[in-house]
């Protein structure tokens, strides 16, 4: 049985000045609320949804699983005060056996069960859904755990059972409950095709942007971390592994509850072999390699511990075809603008060490099988159009020039553009390393003929902001140290450019001294 909402994502306070003036006015706001509609053309939905809402999409996973969080909408913040949103919607959908036929009442039985064995049940009834020409619904209303009151509604259609679940601290749910009404009250399955037609177009994407670091550890530049990804709001955040260097990872997860929700993804790093299980279960992964689309791009994330990149193990072979066929697959989807892989480990070192020197190698970061990642790896990646690459392991952030790989010595690649701040018309693949998330630094590792830019001794992470034409990526990398721009970079896919960077300005230097070894 699934949990179908996990709404850690709400905060839980008394009721403040600001929030009583919320209350009464709640209803006479919600005749002069805008709507938006969402429509999802993979699934066939549409709802309407209040414009100062702010829409997650996770995206679909591509490994086999037959639920999926499908889009997230939650309120704005009432003030600084609080981290969270005080109320969320999200939908799910959850795919059912397609060689039976099941009732709403048949599949209400087993949910209702469930839910009332972990939570008190307020309200349960059958409904009617308005946007959906009535059809026939199950709602209930129930007080979690964690004292948030949620009401779930769900229907069944063809295969699908389709859920609507609305959560918010008990003070404020009546308050959102105007709007989250008329949201599922517009709730709609409409036909793909129709969707398809209209809807397969930049025009019905919006521009976005996702955080990426790794090498967290549980510490005060950690939490800075976190509130430095909340002041910019990212629709996605990707954890690029190494997450609480202990036994346990209880600590980090307490640290990244303002970002833990369905926005956030992970990889899984060298040092989080202690706790895998807890990890691999809080984020729901049943592998550790897996892609999964958001709006115009592709993600994937690749597992590069010894056991998936040396080639004579099974589970680096199944990697490897996984995503071998992944690749072509988001290639050729016309509705994939960008493919960008995330993982752990490093490409391109600047030193290495045969597998004979183990574990007396002074590259004490380089594992032995890493150089898979260059020889096997990178020729997939441009095979396939990939131009940007994230990766960790370095407590460093560092970024390269645009460069390909090279056939005939692979230790040799062959950069093409030493722009330092504008891929123009890309040929080739960028990596930028993002170490910075909270673990002690360490000294910075990419090959120096490849580094653009480079920097140790700071913590923050790197935002990136993708174009709804799917035409340009713009990375940003902000400092926690009063949020500071040390890098930003564009890269383009058409052949419009922005004013040359004289190639005489500093490469970012970041040579701060405090050599260590660690990862």
């Amino acid at each position: 049985m699934i949990i179908l909402l996990a709404v850690s994502i709400l905060s839980v306070a008394p009721p403040s000045p600001s929030i009583i003036t919320h209350q009464q006015n709640a209803l006479a706001q919600i005749n002069d609320t805008i709507f938006k509609t969402y429509e999802n053309s993979t699934y066939g939905i549409l709802m309407q949804y209040p414009s100062d809402w702010k829409k997650v999409e996770p995206g679909q996973s591509s490994q086999t699983s037959n639920f999926n969080i499908v889009v997230g909408f939650l309120s704005p913040k009432e003030s600084a005060f609080y981290r969270s949103p005080p109320a969320a919607l999200s939908i799910g959908i959850q795919d059912l056996s397609p060689s039976q036929s099941i009732t709403v009442e048949q599949y209400s039985g087993a949910q209702i069960n469930f839910i009332r064995q972990q939570a008190s049940v307020l309200e349960s009834n059958t409904i009617s859904l308005k946007g959906s020409n009535n059809t026939l619904a199950h709602k209930i209303v129930y007080i979690n755990n964690e004292g948030q009151k949620i009401m779930q509604v769900w229907t069944i259609k063809g295969n699908k059972a389709y859920h609507m679940t609305y959560a918010a601290n008990q003070t404020r749910y009546a308050d959102y409950l105007p709007p989250v009404q008329k949201m599922i009250d517009s709730f709609k399955i409409v036909s793909l095709t129709a969707l398809n037609n209209n809807n397969n177009s930049a025009s019905s994407l919006s521009d976005f942007n996702f955080a990426a670091a790794g090498d967290w550890a549980c510490t005060d530049d950690t939490t800075n971390t976190v509130n430095n990804i909340l002041d910019k709001t990212p629709e996605l955040v990707l954890g690029l592994g190494d997450y609480s260097y202990e036994d346990s990872a209880d600590c980090w997860f307490d640290i990244i509850q303002p970002i833990d929700n369905s926005m956030m993804k992970i990889t899984i790093g060298n040092h989080d072999t202690a706790d895998l299980e807890a990890l691999m279960n809080h984020f729901g992964l049943t592998e550790e390699y897996y892609s999964f689309d958001y709006q115009n791009v592709h993600f994937i994330a690749l597992a590069t511990e010894e056991e998936y990149l040396d080639m004579s193990n099974d589970k680096a072979k199944e990697q490897l075809a996984f995503v071998q066929s992944d690749l072509e697959k988001a290639s050729s989807n016309h509705n994939i603008e960008w493919i960008i892989p995330f993982f752990h480990r490093i490409m391109y070192p600047d030193c290495e060490c045969s597998i004979n020197e183990y574990p007396n190698c002074k590259c004490s970061l380089v594992g032995p099988y890493d150089r898979n990642l260059v020889e096997i790896y990178h020729p997939l990646f441009e095979k396939y159009g990939v131009h940007l690459v994230l990766q960790a392991h370095a407590h460093t952030y560092e970024r390269t020039y645009s460069f390909k790989f090279n056939s005939e010595d692979s230790k040799q690649p062959i950069v093409t553009s030493k722009d330092l701040t504008n891929y123009r018309n890309i040929d080739g693949l960028v990596i930028a390393s993002v170490g910075t998330a909270g673990a002690p630094p360490t000294s910075t590792y990419i090959v120096n003929e490849l580094t653009a830019v480079k920097y140790k001794n700071l913590f923050g992470f790197l935002n990136v902001d993708v174009s709804a034409d799917g035409k340009t990526l713009v990375g940003t990398f902000y400092d926690n140290a009063d949020g500071e721009i040390k890098d930003r970079f564009t890269i383009t896919k058409s052949s419009e450019t922005a004013t040359p960077i004289d190639d005489s300005i500093s490469s970012g230097g970041g040579e701060d001294g405090g050599d260590s070894d660690g990862g």
